[in-house]
């Protein structure tokens, strides 16, 4: 705390005894505990005059039956700037008149050795460009006050009332006007919790140690929406959306305009950095990891929190989480052991679908899917198939030379479009990699908190996919289970044939293999849906369950239906 003194003995308190009595020979609680000094023996214990007060104001408020008839309300009385008792040498160095000090002295109980001087000020505060740092206070209402104690009894009995202050700064007498702030109305009694995050209007505290105003918009928690995009604790949100956030109430109504997974600008400032204001995109939970947002609200009565939903219920926010609800259900991720009657019933639907996702697995691989004997005979026949394939189409190793690319694509044309032939030949770019660059995908996939019981290393991973399947409404692409470890990911890919970033989902997670199959949706591609291109895939090269490839095929037809 501050605007107090302490207590000091060498008591040795160790952690865990704060807010205990502290109670002298005779037997009499003369403090209360508040904390001690680690590398020392020093321990530090408030007086007990201002908890007196507190107590006596909670028994006026219990009737004869000892039952209480509503909150308390203790009135506490602020200025928004802290004082610090300096001895009267100081404050002559200060500029404290002669007159003035010997004035002080006369008055002032036997034994008094300072003053108060004011330390620091809030921004925005009844003090705020009334006192500086320095200035030596003389009198409350033309009391001399040089006590912390008897400061805070003028300014409890005062809410919502002026006070003059006369002060000396450099030696000239100055009187000042300040109307005193009640303290509850400047603590906060509710906060907002979004996506895992925690906030609430910056508290008096806080504001005195950042030098910020009071009830601006605070990160306590991060959690996972903000975390994602790099948001750190203590924060305050200066901008969301492209509207100006001056309270929490502005904030709620900024995200019940949203809708989840909309991706918009946030804008704040840290208190090590004040000066330089910062801008993320932040991702709006578009999976529904978390509940809608909800205000929790202090009650003084029961002394719990009460919770209730921040946004109206038809709002963006709350009609897209439903709906997400129902696509999670509808796409959910699940190992599959065997076919179900919409597999067997769709399969024979979609073999006419044109792309390799329904030729992933050939009938002679299917038939010996279960025999593990066999396992290692169509290891073989893979590895063979792929070197017939290599010198039938002209494909080389990463050791090959330009020159020798140019004539296997020459040879065999219908492998490479003239304009990667094209390109190729004018750039320094190998063919193998003008062929695989519209196929390619970096992934960067977020984890939530929520998942990391299933064994997940981390809540951030890094890796890169290959596109297998891509139409007019549909797109697939295969990734390594190291970066995409569980279902419940925020997916979000970059093209390597074209600069754009845009969410996916996962739609597949084989149990055995290490691999995934992610969609996305071409059309928000824009005019980047034209450069994309599905890999062309050996035969035999990626090995399916019948279960697996059933499910595939199911997935694919709905799409494209869709």
């Amino acid at each position: 705390d501050f605007n107090t003194f302490y207590m000091q003995a060498a008591s040795g308190t160790k952690g865990g005894s704060s807010g205990s009595p502290v109670v002298d020979c005779q037997g009499r609680a003369v403090a209360l505990n508040a904390g001690s000094k680690s590398s020392s023996a020093s321990a530090f214990f408030l007086p007990l005059e201002r908890v007196v007060r507190a107590l006596n104001l909670i028994r006026d408020c219990w009737d004869a039956f000892g039952i209480k008839s509503e909150s308390v309300y203790i009135p506490r009385g602020t200025l928004q700037m802290t004082f610090q008792h300096k001895g009267f040498e100081e404050t002559r160095r200060l500029g404290l008149r002669n007159e003035t000090e010997q004035m002080v002295r006369l008055v002032s109980p036997a034994g008094e050795t300072g003053m108060l001087v004011v330390d620091s000020v809030v921004p925005e505060g009844p003090a705020h460009k009334h006192l500086e740092p320095g200035d030596v206070l003389v009198h409350i209402n033309g009391e001399v006050v040089t006590q912390f104690l008897a400061m805070e009894t003028l300014l409890d009995d005062s809410v919502g009332k002026e006070v003059n202050l006369q002060i000396e700064r450099g030696g000239v007498p100055l009187t000042v006007k300040l109307e005193v702030e009640d303290l509850h109305s400047i603590t906060p009694n509710h906060f907002l919790e979004v996506s895992g995050a925690v906030i609430h209007p910056l508290s008096y505290q806080q504001a005195r140690n950042f030098r910020f105003k009071c009830g601006l918009v605070y990160v306590a928690e991060a959690g996972y929406m903000l975390s994602r995009a790099s948001v750190p604790r203590h924060s305050i949100i200066k901008k969301f959306a492209g509207e100006d956030i001056e309270n929490l109430d502005d904030l709620i109504a900024v995200i019940s305009k949203l809708s989840r997974g909309a991706r918009v600008p946030l804008e704040y400032v840290k208190y090590t950095d004040r000066y330089r204001n910062k801008s993320v995109l932040v991702t709006i939970d578009q999976h529904g990891w978390y509940a809608p947002p909800q205000l929790y609200t202090r009650n003084d009565a029961t002394g719990l929190w009460n919770a209730k939903l921040a946004i109206p219920l038809e709002s963006p926010f709350v009609v897209s989480h439903r709906a997400g609800h129902m696509d999670a259900n509808l796409n959910s991720v699940s190992p599959l052991t065997e076919s179900s009657p919409m597999d067997l019933k769709c399969q024979h639907e979609s073999e006419n679908t044109a792309d390799g996702c329904v030729k992933m697995q050939t009938d002679e691989e299917i038939a010996v899917d279960g025999s593990h004997s066999g396992e290692d005979s169509i290891i073989e026949k893979k590895r063979r198939r792929v070197d017939e394939e290599i010198a039938a189409e002209g494909t080389i190793s990463s050791f090959g030379d330009l020159d020798d690319i140019k004539d296997g694509a020459l040879r065999h044309p219908s492998s490479v479009e003239g304009s990667d032939l094209a390109r190729t030949i004018s750039s320094n770019a190998s063919l193998a990699e003008q062929v695989i660059e519209p196929a390619l995908v970096m992934f960067e996939v977020h984890v939530p908190p929520i998942c990391m019981l299933d064994g997940v290393h981390s809540q951030h991973f890094f890796g890169t996919g290959v596109i297998i399947y891509h139409s007019d409404c549909l797109g697939l692409v295969a990734v390594d289970r190291n970066t995409v470890a569980v279902s419940i990911s925020d997916i979000m890919l970059s093209f390597a044939a074209y600069p754009i970033e845009i969410p996916a989902e996962v739609v597949f997670l084989h149990p055995v293999h290490n691999f995934a199959l992610v969609a996305y949706d071409p059309s928000a591609l824009g005019a980047g849906a034209s450069v994309i291109r599905a890999a062309k895939l050996l035969p035999g090269l990626f090995h399916f369950s019948a279960p697996s490839i059933n499910f595939l095929k199911v997935y694919c037809l709905v799409k494209e239906r869709d």
